[in-house]
């Protein structure tokens, strides 16, 4: 897997927040067509009625809530993922250049006398 760059990897952190509010949203709304499927299946119940159709879309219901739960498991571990890579606070890089080369005391003594 390739290192992405601070950018790169705050476009994903926010892609990810993205979709776990859709992940979120899609967990929440299943749990309220359960419940509804589940007033109509006993309405359907008090008045002597069939009920097959409507049990059936519950379990359909339920089966959709499980997808949406992995789903948001996943992105949840992926974000967590993101957190548990070491990265370095601006400070930390403005205190320690990424190459040593550029530092004036690791120059050649030519460099120094005859800059270009």
């Amino acid at each position: 897997m390739s290192k992405n760059t601070p950018s790169e990897a705050a476009g994903t952190r926010k892609m990810l927040l993205e979709l776990l509010q859709v992940a979120n949203r899609h967990v929440a709304e299943s749990g309220h067509r359960i419940t509804r499927q589940r007033h109509i299946i006993a309405k359907l119940q008090m008045k002597c009625q069939a009920t097959s159709t409507a049990e059936w879309f519950l379990d359909y219901l339920r089966t959709a809530r499980v997808v949406y739960l992995a789903g948001r498991e996943r992105l949840q571990l992926e974000l967590a993922s993101l957190d548990e890579t070491p990265r370095p606070s601006p400070a930390a890089r403005l205190d320690q250049p990424a190459d040593a080369s550029l530092q004036p005391a690791n120059w050649p003594e030519e460099k120094l006398l005859n800059p270009e």
